[in-house]
């Protein structure tokens, strides 16, 4: 059945209502055609908004797509929330805090269209990279308690972007249908390494 669009002239009752609509199409748009694909006429037409609106909300389409990042639960900064852990269950909580983001139902689409996105388009990923800096290793680097703090933020960001592409992009198994507890036990310790463990000193020179 084909589905009846309203009119794009108006305004949706009341401005939140509206800016909700644009973002809702708007995650559907990354995760359908990437964020090149995606354009803003026709995530106003998918939201049936004129096309003023999505400008006078966000501005541009690197302001949606930043918006689209930030909105709802917010996963990345929720994830953020493992630092009040002791310094011995940093690597725990952070990972099972990130699965959570990824398997709540409430934000695991939002994640996968903005990774989907950032993975085909240089100006996406350069939101995305800002974002997570931001997000998560600032308060990461500022939680550790070693030395090299940036680069033991880094490599946890580096690992928990992998189990993204593989479980949930790529679904390489057996990593896609590994129970999330059992994946938690088993990257927990690899991410506690990195955040407190003795770091390789590299080849000598």
């Amino acid at each position: 059945m084909t589905k009846t669009r309203k009119s794009t002239a108006g305004r949706r009752p009341g401005e939140s209502g509206t800016r909700e609509a644009i973002l809702e199409a708007a995650t559907d748009a990354f995760l359908d055609r990437g964020y090149d694909g995606a354009t803003m006429r026709g995530i106003a037409r998918a939201a049936e908004v004129d096309p003023a609106l999505v400008v006078h909300f966000f501005g541009s389409k690197d302001g949606l797509f930043k918006a689209v990042l930030e909105t709802g639960a917010n996963p990345l900064r929720q994830i953020a929330k493992f630092v009040d852990a002791p310094d011995d269950e940093l690597g725990a909580r952070l990972i099972r805090h990130y699965l959570d983001a990824w398997e709540s139902p409430e934000t695991s689409a939002r994640m996968s269209a903005v990774l989907r996105a950032a993975a085909t388009s240089e100006a996406a990923a350069e939101v995305l990279k800002s974002f997570v800096t931001d997000a998560l290793l600032t308060p990461l680097t500022g939680r550790v308690n070693a030395g090299e703090a940036p680069l033991r933020a880094s490599l946890c960001g580096a690992h928990l972007a992998g189990i993204s592409l593989t479980r949930y992009i790529l679904k390489t198994e057996p990593i896609a249908s590994l129970d999330a507890e059992r994946l938690a036990a088993v990257v927990g310790p690899c991410l506690q390494h990195y955040l407190a463990g003795e770091l390789g000193a590299g080849p000598a020179t």
